[in-house]
């Protein structure tokens, strides 16, 4: 059994010899990964992409109804649609600023080689 396997999720993919340039290598593109896995979570939370998807349900009502685009003036106007409280999940905050500083750190550990 490994003594160091909790270090990093990327100690699997160390080659047998172990280098420090690596390890810093994967802590890096693993940051990078989640931090950009907790930046598309804190943008879809926001409600960013709610006024395209409600365009789209828009567009495609109307080619549903084979009616023209003018004559959609029934509909809900985006307002309506949906109000958002500005509350994220729990996991998004964390995510962010935990990869950041890992990302950070990793930036450091290469400008020490």
């Amino acid at each position: 059994m490994r003594k160091s396997a909790s270090l990093s999720l990327g100690y699997c993919y160390l080659p047998p010899f172990f280098s420090l340039l690596a390890y810093i290598n994967i802590l890096s593109m693993e940051s990078l990964i989640f931090l950009m896995i907790g930046l598309i979570l804190f943008i879809i939370q926001g409600g960013f992409f709610d006024a395209i998807v409600y365009s789209f349900h828009r567009f495609s009502r109307t080619l549903k109804k084979k009616k023209q685009l003018i004559d959609v003036d029934d509909e809900t106007p985006l307002e309506a649609l949906k109000k958002r409280d500005g509350s994220r999940w729990a996991v998004t905050w964390p995510l962010i600023i935990l990869n950041l500083l890992f990302f950070i750190l990793s930036l450091g550990l290469s400008g020490l080689l």
